[in-house]
């Protein structure tokens, strides 16, 4: 029964082929998308769950004044909590400064990416599984480190090299490991590689005023997080404030914005949390989550309305297969699984078409975004037994319809011709209603998310930043500073440079408190330490008074603000007056973004320092290549053997707007699969529709109708359910472009030709798609339609 069954269902897909590659090619292409969406979204929810008792280990970020929220805190804050909070169990501390390091094995020297130091408690937090040594003694010694497996054989090529030594850093420096951990495959926030001892990066700092390192802590079985902030809570009161001895009471202070506060973080939320300040390594885009898991979910319903509209299609053809095993005794229940297991294992082939449709997409996505979504698709036999299941279930869901739908012919009416098939129109022009209203709206929110990307490209920022290049850490240049730049301001590539301590969308940080004579209480606005040639190398303009002079030792005190410094220092004629007793206002400058465009422009002073850890080169941008060539070859003069640290300004820039502009580029790549996907739906309808009305046609062209009042007869309805659908995506679309807009402090407005132009293009679409098939069939032979049974 079965063989011969499979048998139908193998005939039936080779009489057919046009019909079984369209519905083959939707359904695989639905599965492919929706599969990866699903495993994205897996794999970006399962960030650090794998630690045992993640639930109960917690990260505490700290805010000092009002400069908002930073992954980092005080050195001192792990004792204090060993040793004062019964509810702590473990805790450590944590810190990657100075990136990637070289690592010396005998004669060969490898490049070390991801490490962390880390005190000797860390493995009490965070529970890695040891293939050799003990996890509570593994980094007691000050020359101790620990290597995962996978890095053992990478360096030493094997396994077993407890004891072996390596050579680290510029100063190769001898460390012995002393543990080995198995192969990390699951996703984590923290680093994982090498793990070596905190206590040379440690600088003995006491002062709450001061974080520079990542404490995590592992509370008890019985302890909740809401212990944890009582404790925190109590820390402010009972040893912040005392050191700090701020002038205004404990209950003032708590509620000022100069309060030192504390942020615990579940260790499983981390990831995917609005990020901190100086977080140890880029966290998920929780937004493009959300977008990524609906747009999959969208496909596959398109895919699946396909399945149905062209399954239903074909239903003309199969009805007297249907009315003759009804007459010779098949009972419903029968017919019903015939149709159902045909639909799953049509599926489960899709399902295998899809792995790779899914690979190619992947790798599209990749070259078009820069991003990986997945690593891996099938990265093991859980997720092969995942995609069998999910075709199993897609397949079942998407062939219950056409099941009940083809098991109704009755034989009686099947031998007369009358089905009853346009009974179902409606819900088959629902379908495709449906799949494009979903298509229109991301294809409308695509053209939203371009929109703002280009807008955040190209807006003035307030500063130039072209050809802009920034050389930090030039503490290794010692006294020999300013001669660097002399020798380098000679090459003809550079037009002038500038010594300071921050750029816009920098990663380090300056704050200081500020009060106008008349204010009571100060207020903290950010800083910018800068010398007299920033303005120039950054463009920035003055819009009153002038800028810093080296010649005017007055200035050493004096202050450049900008325009929202202004305004929230309520000043008027802000030139010559004094903050803080004795620092003058000699210029204000145009308001410049220094943050993302999530966030409004905050008040900005600029203060004088010729003494600045950043050397910034504003050059020509004729010969970029040759003048890096030239800088790292008197780098090297000036401080051999180590490497020079660098950053062009435009890819601090970009990283700013990098989640729209990923989320811009993979949404028009999904967009433009699932308008595919709906026009292969629509041609299933076509079909479907232009089958029913061949004679119809016929007639027609022998009462004279022309081949294009024909494909306007057919089209038409087509037509009117696409501009249904059109209509209402457009507010569905507006609907969620303002919501998602919302999150910008600068922004884009909704133009009208953002909805009108995609819903064009739908129609444009559509109306090719509905055309091809109508003119194939207005150009029959009209002797032909009128022997259509």
């Amino acid at each position: 029964m079965f063989k011969t069954l499979m048998r139908t269902i193998w005939r039936n897909a080779l009489r057919r082929p046009v019909f079984t590659g369209i519905n083959l090619l939707g359904l695989s292409l639905g599965i492919a998308c929706s599969f990866i969406m699903l495993l994205y979204v897996q794999q970006e929810w399962s960030y650090d769950k794998h630690f045992p008792k993640a639930d109960k280990v917690f990260r505490i970020g700290t805010g000092f004044m009002n400069m908002g929220a930073f992954a980092i805190s005080q050195e001192i804050l792990r004792d204090n909590l060993l040793e004062k909070c019964k509810d702590v169990a473990a805790a450590t501390r944590i810190t990657s400064r100075g990136g990637p390091q070289p690592v010396k094995i005998g004669e060969q020297t490898f490049i070390q990416e991801e490490l962390l130091y880390v005190d000797s408690t860390f493995f009490d937090v965070f529970a890695y599984t040891f293939e050799a040594g003990q996890a509570a003694t593994a980094l007691q010694e000050p020359n101790s480190v620990v290597i995962t497996a996978d890095l053992a054989e990478k360096y030493f090529g094997k396994r077993d090299v407890m004891g072996e030594y390596l050579a680290f850093g510029e100063e190769q420096t001898l460390f012995q490991v002393s543990g080995v951990v198995e192969e990390q495959t699951q996703k984590s926030h923290l680093p994982t590689g090498m793990w070596l001892p905190i206590y040379p990066k440690l600088r003995g700092e006491t002062s709450w005023m001061s974080g520079s390192l990542y404490n995590y802590v592992r509370l008890h079985d019985q302890a909740e997080q809401a212990d944890l902030e009582a404790y925190l809570d109590q820390l402010q009161r009972e040893d912040v404030y005392p050191q700090i001895q701020p002038q205004m009471p404990v209950e003032e202070w708590l509620q000022s914005n100069m309060a030192v506060r504390f942020y615990p973080q579940p260790l499983p939320t981390i990831y995917l949390s609005a990020p901190l300040g100086f977080e140890l390594s880029p966290g998920g885009n929780p937004v493009l989550v959300n977008i990524l898991a609906i747009i999959g979910l969208i496909i596959l319903l398109m895919a699946s309305f396909n399945y149905i509209n062209l399954t239903t299609a074909v239903g003309i053809a199969r009805a007297k297969e249907v009315g003759v095993k009804k007459t010779l005794g098949a009972g419903p229940f029968a017919l019903k699984g015939q149709f159902l297991l045909e639909a799953i294992l049509f599926s489960v082939v899709a399902a295998s078409i899809a792995t790779g449709l899914a690979e190619i997409l992947l790798y599209v996505v990749e070259k078009v975004t820069g991003n990986v979504l997945i690593e891996q698709l099938l990265a093991s036999w859980k997720q092969a037994l995942l995609l069998l299941g999910f075709a199993l279930m897609v397949g079942s869901l998407s062939g219950l319809y056409p099941a009940f739908f083809l098991t109704r012919f009755k034989p009686i009416q099947v031998l007369k011709g009358q089905l009853g098939l346009k009974k179902q129109s409606f819900f088959r022009g629902g379908l495709i209603v449906l799949q494009f209203t979903m298509a229109a709206f991301l294809l409308i929110g695509t053209f939203t998310v371009y929109q703002q990307f280009q807008y955040m490209n190209k807006s003035d920022k307030g500063f130039q930043h072209q050809n802009v290049m920034v050389l930090y850490q030039l503490d290794s240049l010692g006294g020999s500073k300013e001669s660097f730049r002399q020798l380098i301001g000679q090459h003809h590539e550079v037009l002038t440079s500038s010594f300071n301590s921050r750029m816009p969308a920098g990663r380090n940080l300056w704050q200081a408190t500020y009060k106008t004579e008349v204010m009571a209480n100060p207020i903290s606005i950010t800083s910018f330490p800068i010398d007299e040639d920033y303005l120039e190398v950054m463009g920035m303009q003055l819009v009153e008074g002038r800028n810093f002079s080296k010649d005017l030792a007055a200035d050493s005190s004096a202050l450049i603000l900008n325009e929202s410094a202004v305004a929230a220092l309520e000043l008027t004629d802000p030139i010559g007056k004094v903050l803080n007793e004795n620092q003058r206002i000699v210029g204000v400058v145009k308001d410049f973004h220094f943050q993302d465009f999530h966030h409004d422009i905050a008040p900005a002073v600029l203060n004088f320092d010729r003494t600045g850890h950043n050397l910034t080169l504003k050059l020509k941008g004729n010969d970029v290549a040759g003048f890096l060539s030239y800088l790292e070859g008197r780098w090297a003069e000036f401080v051999p053997g180590e490497k020079m640290a660098y950053y062009f300004l435009d890819e601090n820039l970009a990283a700013l707007s990098e989640k729209e502009a990923v989320l811009s580029k993979a949404i028009a790549i999904f967009s433009v699969l699932a308008i595919f996907i709906a026009c292969l739906g629509l041609l299933g309808l076509a079909v479907f529709m232009t089958t029913l009305r061949t004679k119809e046609m016929g007639i027609r062209k022998i009462l004279g109708a022309s081949i294009s009042s024909i494909v306007g007869i057919l089209a038409k309805d087509f037509l009117l359910l696409i501009t249904l659908a059109a209509l209402i995506a457009i507010p569905l679309a507006y609907w969620g472009g303002q919501r998602w807009l919302a999150d910008f402090a600068f922004r884009i407005d909704l133009e009208w030709w953002l909805f009108v132009l995609p819903a064009l293009a739908i129609l444009l679409i559509a109306w090719l798609t509905v055309s091809y098939h109508s003119l194939r069939l207005a150009r029959t032979n009209p002797v032909d339609a009128l022997h259509v049974e």
